[in-house]
């Protein structure tokens, strides 16, 4: 059995499309981008996330699979992800339907 390595990419800063993306379809090598889509053309923790429209470009490439991180609950309380907190199941759901709706 061969070895496989599988790229990802979490957040989807500005350093995707503009540095990550072109290097990738060069050598033809597939990746997962993960969104925030709640989160997307803002700036967030000093970065500034890619747009829309960047987003859609790169996964019109085949070699480009898209999955959906939350739309509004990446973020921290106390050092910690809300996520790993005694968040209710429901808002988490509600959070991930509404990113896949946006989506």
């Amino acid at each position: 059995i061969g070895k496989a390595v599988v790229v990802t990419f979490d957040d989807i800063d500005k350093s995707l499309p503009e540095n990550a993306y072109p290097i990738m379809k060069k050598l033809d090598l597939p990746f997962t981008q993960f969104i925030i889509t709640g989160k997307v053309g803002q700036t967030i923790d000093g970065s500034q996330m890619s747009t829309w429209k960047e987003i859609k470009k790169m996964n019109e490439n085949p070699l480009v699979t898209s999955g959906l991180h939350t739309n509004n609950s990446h973020y921290q309380v106390n050092f910690e992800p809300i996520l790993s907190t005694n968040i209710s199941k429901k808002v988490v759901q509600k959070d991930y339907q509404k990113s896949q709706k946006t989506f």
